[in-house]
């Protein structure tokens, strides 16, 4: 076999198939992959207007009637939610098919991800109990702390003890 993975005479590939059956392979993919994208245009291609039709009626049903309807209420929150999920599947498999195709390795790709991940998961501005946004950072942390202070803080005016009592 020659360095180029085919035979001198029979044109034999590394796998041992003949050449012409590498371009019917090459063939089946292609088609393979029209019917895929037909298939996920069909399932997946039209959640997010499903979507937005779903939550525009659900919207209608609320201002008109929200007793009377519960019934239609509930069904498109049902139909919503599978929607939703869907969606979640679509973006996951989306998502892990760029990262096999990039991998972690120390790409440009990787690099953009993780910028754009930092960009979107910074806190840019709090807004405070009077409506002001703030956004200058020693106010923001001093916002933070109070709050969780409060937070955690023991209230006085609740007695814990018919609470344990209970347990």
């Amino acid at each position: 076999m020659g360095t180029n993975g085919f035979s001198a005479g029979g044109h034999q590939t590394d796998l041992g198939l003949p050449a012409h059956n590498l371009l019917e392979l090459s063939s089946k993919l292609k088609s393979m992959m029209g019917s895929l994208r037909q298939w996920s245009k069909e399932h997946f291609g039209f959640v997010t207007k499903e979507l937005e039709q779903a939550k525009t009626e659900l919207e209608q049903l609320l201002m008109q009637d929200p007793v009377g309807n519960q019934v239609a209420i509930k069904h498109i929150q049902y139909k919503m939610d599978e929607l939703l999920y869907r969606e979640e599947m679509m973006w996951l498999q989306r998502s892990r098919i760029s990262w096999l195709r990039e991998g972690d390795r120390n790409t440009n790709f990787f690099h953009r991800k993780a910028a754009w991940r930092a960009k979107k998961n910074k806190i840019r501005r709090l807004k405070a109990e009077d409506g002001r946004y703030i956004e200058n950072k020693k106010e923001m942390e001093e916002m933070a702390t109070t709050f969780f202070k409060n937070l955690y803080t023991r209230d006085e005016t609740i007695c814990p003890e018919p609470l344990l009592d209970m347990i």
